[in-house]
């Protein structure tokens, strides 16, 4: 089953190096369903319990969700969903997906 952009999984991410995020983590997926259906990659971006205050973390608190804190945007990475365990926890609303994906274009954005 393809997944739809703007689901949010609970994925194993290990192993990780360096400042990624580790461990069973919720993330949410952010590549199209065009993507998503050609294999079994998707791009995600993780969610941390932890405000760091960064201008390119979207706060998940005020778009009526189960889910809280805090996307990073700046974590964007390409998992293998056959590699790892997974599963769905939620959808989100459209206006978070926006949100979600105006950030992470803002830091791959051609420079001036």
């Amino acid at each position: 089953m393809a997944l739809k952009q703007g689901t949010i999984i609970k994925v194993n991410f290990n192993p990780q190096l360096g400042h990624k995020q580790a461990g069973y983590r919720l993330a949410m997926v952010i590549s199209n369903s065009f993507f998503n259906k050609l294999s079994n990659l998707v791009m995600v971006v993780p969610i941390t319990n932890t405000d760091r205050n960064y201008p390119t973390r979207v706060d998940l608190g005020s778009y009526g969700i189960k889910t809280a804190g805090y996307v990073i945007c700046e974590q964007a990475r390409t998992i293998d969903l056959t590699a790892r365990d997974y599963r769905v926890v939620e959808e989100v609303p459209e206006e978070l997906i926006n949100k979600v994906l105006q950030n992470v274009s803002a830091l791959i954005s051609k420079d001036d």
